[in-house]
């Protein structure tokens, strides 16, 4: 048989998943990372604390089924302790007050820790009580408020991933008489604070507060001149998806700011806010799976999805929610979006243990129009974003979507530039678990995917090495 002849033989059974001796061997996945051990930023805003240790512990054993590894809550001093009054009598229930309110904070962290999440808190700021830190004591002492964040961190001492001091406090408040710049932060709020959070839990994490209009580079690099890096560990940022969608801008601040303080570690009160219009809103799963993938992708530290449980905002009356938990246990109502976040969580982990390809990945068109003239129409949007890794030497991962603003949908045509690699399967959005076989061939040297269709909701595909 002719050389030009074998070649080919070979070449046609390495598209079927089959070699001459049988069945293509695949590179084994041995260093599968565990949960409680992956290094991800996902994590959520959990604003549904509650003393029932039963209720507590089925919600947040649904962000571990999700994938997330952080949990975010809030922390508020007029919450633990009425100090005497009774502004909460109006809106709060006796049981959400004092003890009560205590041990839906020690559920909240203890069963967090059990289940492999890293608790996170965000301290209240001023502006919930109109200028004061808490409405039963006039005197607006910080250093009162202090003294209970300090008793706080005390009683978490060693549980608790890291503090964000208040919220959006890059913007002005007058009953405050706060003008939102960066030393008045600095000077009233974040360094007497801090230094209560150091004396309770030495080893706790600080970081500011989100700021509003994130990136917002100015403001905080202000805070860095001022001597940020004495009393804390990172800067916050509250990002809206559109934000997002930008990466540029937002890897152009984390420069800015790493080139200013190096050990900087980059936190959030809130990511994402992608509204949720149904069960079903694949848009919302799309964009969710997009805004979690970049974080991740682009180095963020803890990315709190903004809102997990469903309900409508005070401030925006808006629902961002992921999961609809009004049914109670084995009553939750998952969303396509929680559906999607899952998928990601469950793929992209462990950023610095994988690897940029040593080859080429192109694409083009799989489809196209020739116009009477002769002109060829490629029938998909250009740009993609494109994206691979490779996890062990095993397995190839490759991310493909178009940003929400781009025509949302197009077929490609992709060229994988090794033939050293078989066996690919799509991972399906909103199925984690599942794999879908994808029509292939191998061609000068190449593995070609011949038509993946990509949208703004990213298409996500699994590709094996072959082992010799």
């Amino acid at each position: 048989m002719k050389r030009s002849n074998v070649y080919l033989l070979v070449v046609l059974l390495l598209a079927m998943g089959q070699s001459s001796w049988g069945q293509v061997k695949l590179v084994p996945l041995t260093d599968e990372i565990p949960y409680a051990r992956r290094n991800t930023p996902y994590g959520v805003v959990y604003y549904s604390l509650t003393k029932d240790e039963n209720a507590a512990r089925a919600m947040l054993s649904s962000i571990r089924e999700m994938g997330a590894t952080r949990a975010l809550t809030l922390a508020y001093w007029w919450q633990a302790e009425t100090l005497g009054g009774d502004y909460w009598k109006k809106e709060y229930r006796s049981e959400n007050i004092g003890e009560g309110y205590y041990k839906s904070l020690d559920l909240y962290v203890r069963i967090s820790r059990e289940l492999g999440l890293k608790p996170a808190m965000r301290l209240g700021g001023f502006r919930e009580w109109n200028g004061l830190w808490h409405p039963a004591d006039p005197s607006g002492s910080v250093e009162h408020y202090a003294a209970w964040v300090e008793k706080l961190a005390a009683r978490y001492r060693g549980q608790v991933d890291h503090y964000i001091i208040a919220d959006e406090e890059n913007t002005p408040f007058a009953p405050a008489k706060y003008d939102g710049s960066a030393q008045a932060y600095f000077q009233r709020m974040f360094v007497p604070l801090a230094k209560a959070i150091r004396k309770g839990d030495p080893e706790a994490k600080i970081s500011t507060c989100g700021v509003s209009s994130a990136p917002a580079t100015d403001w905080l690099l202000e805070l860095i001149k001022l001597g940020l890096p004495r009393y804390g560990d990172g800067v916050g940022c509250n990002l809206w998806h559109g934000v997002v969608e930008d990466t540029w801008q937002v890897k152009q601040f984390m420069a800015a700011v790493r080139k200013a303080w190096p050990q900087v570690k980059f936190y959030s009160s809130g990511v994402g806010y992608v509204i949720n219009r149904g069960e079903h809103d694949r848009l919302q799963a799309g964009i969710t799976a997009q805004t979690m993938f970049t974080l991740w992708d682009i180095g963020w530290d803890s990315a709190s999805y903004y809102l997990y449980g469903a309900s409508i905002t005070a401030d925006t009356k808006k629902n961002y929610g992921l999961i609809d938990l009004s049914g109670g246990e084995g009553g939750y109502v998952r969303t396509d979006a929680w559906k999607a976040y899952q998928t990601i969580a469950g793929t992209f982990y462990d950023r610095d243990r994988l690897k940029k390809c040593s080859f080429p990945i192109t694409f083009r068109a799989a489809r196209a129009l020739t116009a009477e003239d002769g002109t060829t129409i490629a029938m998909a949007p250009p740009d993609p974003v494109v994206r691979a890794f490779v996890r062990e030497d095993a397995q190839l991962l490759i991310y493909l979507a178009y940003k929400p603003g781009a025509p949302r949908e197009g077929t490609l045509r992709l060229a994988i530039g090794s033939d050293q690699w078989a066996d690919p399967e799509q991972i399906p959005l909103l199925s984690v678990r599942d794999r879908s076989p994808l029509k292939h061939h191998y061609e000068a040297g190449k593995l070609i995917l011949e038509e993946i269709v990509v949208g703004v909701e990213p298409t996500l595909i699994t590709v094996r090495r072959i082992t010799r």
